[in-house]
């Protein structure tokens, strides 16, 4: 998703951070700048500054002993060494407040994907939106929501769904009840190309005409095919689907165009093959959430996502599945059918799509380690990182839940993914 950059006070920009280098080399003697520009626009730098950053990451050992802790109270003291030290203190003033808990650790994730932005500006501009798209898309969804379920696109009442991992992005009804400004504390994330303050203006529009408008200076072109769908889609509860899948689907075919134009042969590989399986899980998500509902062909047409293994064909014909097992008589085995499979009866139980949310997200991770170790001088090492970094944000904010509703360690447990 092409996106112009957007000034946010205290938080460098790629083009700032381009000038320093230079100011920084014409300062510097001709064979030292000649040699520090070409240290740092190198793969080989790139990843060997994040291998360094690894070993902070939380260890499996280290998330179960926080996960069988009984209160948070007793978390309070761990988390103020190491890695969200600085957020917790400034934060957690309280350990029963929960929203303050979310703060720490998502300032946390921020400061340190933030890090990896840096890096990644300095020596591969073009590979920015790698990082910090998928933070454009989950903005972008919260908006369209709280708009929806404000009435601005649809039926007041049509189920929502859900297509995100967290309850930060995950809005519930009563965030359309909510101010702009509340609204934007509990769902803006200071990552991508929305600062705080155009976030706030958009969640206070009152049409979606408005909305489009004020997307388009920051998304040149986003708004007016988001407004030219709305017209030609049947009001109604798959509204909300294909608007998010169409963003979705821009996004992925602008990585896909990345690829194209890649610093190297390997980069164009790992690019291709991580953006393939996320289209892949967004179209099974997809036919998830519709199993058994038997949309027309029209329908089914709009939530494809194009560009990754499966065809269309092939998503019609999950789209006209009516039970679970019929999926796996369509799916080669891989990772979409590993999915499956070991969230069949969750599914069974709660006939939500959101169940299998983590487990594909186990199957990006697993991928992108796969290619980080084929690949140990490319752009996987970074996307491996910065799924790592994400991976950590989730398991620490359903362990932290976990604690503060009194859920058994044993069923937090069975949502945390260590890769």
């Amino acid at each position: 998703m092409t996106a112009q950059t957007v000034q946010r006070p205290g938080v460098p920009q790629s083009g700032e951070l381009r000038e320093d280098a230079r100011t920084q080399a014409d300062c510097a003697p001709p064979h030292r700048a000649r040699r520090d520009l070409a240290a740092k626009t190198d793969m080989s730098y790139v990843c060997a500054r994040i291998h360094a950053r690894f070993p902070r990451l939380l260890s499996p050992r280290e998330l179960e002993q926080y996960r069988r802790l009984p209160t948070l109270a007793e978390l309070l003291p761990r988390m103020l060494v190491g890695e969200y030290a600085a957020e917790s203190r400034r934060e957690v003033l309280d350990s029963a407040d929960l929203d303050a808990w979310e703060a720490a650790i998502f300032g946390g994730y921020s400061r340190r994907l933030s890090g990896v932005c840096r890096l990644m500006a300095e020596a591969f501009p073009n590979y920015l939106d790698l990082f910090t798209g998928q933070w454009d898309l989950h903005h972008i969804r919260c908006l369209l929501r709280r708009m929806f379920r404000e009435g601005q696109l649809g039926e007041r009442n049509a189920r929502p769904g859900s297509l995100s991992e967290t309850d930060r992005e995950r809005p519930t009804p009563l965030h359309a009840e909510l101010s702009p400004k509340s609204f934007a504390n509990q769902t803006c994330v200071p990552l991508g190309t929305f600062s705080r303050e155009e976030y706030e203006r958009l969640a206070a529009v009152r049409s979606f005409a408005e909305f489009c408008n004020g997307i388009e200076p920051l998304f040149p072109g986003l708004g007016r095919i988001l407004l030219d769908a709305s017209k030609q889609a049947a009001h109604g509860e798959s509204l909300i689907d294909e608007l998010e899948l169409l963003a979705e689907n821009l996004h992925f075919q602008h990585l896909l165009r990345c690829a194209r134009n890649t610093a190297s042969r390997e980069d164009g590989i790992v690019i291709r093959q991580c953006t393939a399986l996320r289209i892949d899980l967004v179209n099974l998500r997809t036919s998830l959430r519709f199993l058994g509902r038997n949309l027309s062909a029209d329908g089914v047409s709009r939530l494809y996502v194009k560009g990754g293994s499966l065809s269309e064909k092939q998503f019609g014909a999950l789209m006209e599945a009516d039970v679970l097992e019929q999926l796996y008589r369509i799916l080669r085995r891989g990772p979409l059918t590993d999915a499956l499979e070991r969230g069949t009866l969750a599914f069974a139980n709660v006939n939500r799509a959101s169940v299998f949310q983590r487990l594909f997200d186990e199957q990006q991770l697993l991928r992108e380690k796969r290619l980080a170790r084929r690949y140990p001088v490319s752009i996987a090492v970074p996307l491996y990182y910065a799924s790592c970094l994400r991976n950590e944000l989730l398991n620490l904010d359903m362990i932290i839940r976990g604690i503060h509703f009194g859920l058994p360690p044993g069923k937090v447990g069975g949502s945390l993914i260590y890769v």
